[in-house]
């Protein structure tokens, strides 16, 4: 499934599954895929969101709804994905096969995110990030990592 995903899209579902332990959830939802993306695609997630106010401001609105509910599960404890998560990825791959994209990077995760009806869209809306920013970002100036497969 993640073949085709760059070095940072990878790390971005990892530390999804990181915050999700930190969170004591027994599932991967898609606010534990935006945690991961924040922390892994920082600078993607400042260009898109033209603003490091609005970024920090997102994560704190996420964490706030996240707060744990149960104490932290270790992380040698396989933790799948929610459904929700798991039709943000299946986006992903779709919108990539589309596009004809070679590869999966950290922007088309945000617009799998945005793609949902939910509220992490709501928030990545409320921070000033729109499926047209995200697209500019793929169409032109996307961070050279970005497109670095593993």
């Amino acid at each position: 499934m993640f073949e085709r995903y760059t070095l940072q899209a990878r790390r971005a579902v990892f530390l999804a599954r990181y915050e999700a332990s930190e969170f004591g959830s027994s599932l991967i939802e898609p606010a534990h895929l935006l945690l991961g993306i924040l922390r892994e695609s920082g600078a993607l997630m400042r260009r898109v969101a033209g603003n490091e106010q609005r970024i920090i401001e997102l994560k704190s609105s996420v964490e706030k709804r996240l707060e744990p509910r149960m104490p932290r599960i270790p992380t040698s404890v396989d933790l799948p994905l929610s459904r929700e998560c798991n039709e943000v990825l299946t986006f992903v791959a779709k919108e990539a096969r589309r596009t004809r994209s070679l590869h999966i990077g950290p922007e088309h995760l945000i617009l799998g995110l945005l793609s949902q009806t939910g509220s992490e869209a709501a928030d990545l809306a409320a921070a000033g990030i729109t499926i047209q920013t995200v697209q500019r970002t793929l169409s032109g100036d996307s961070d050279p990592d970005a497109s670095n497969p593993s």
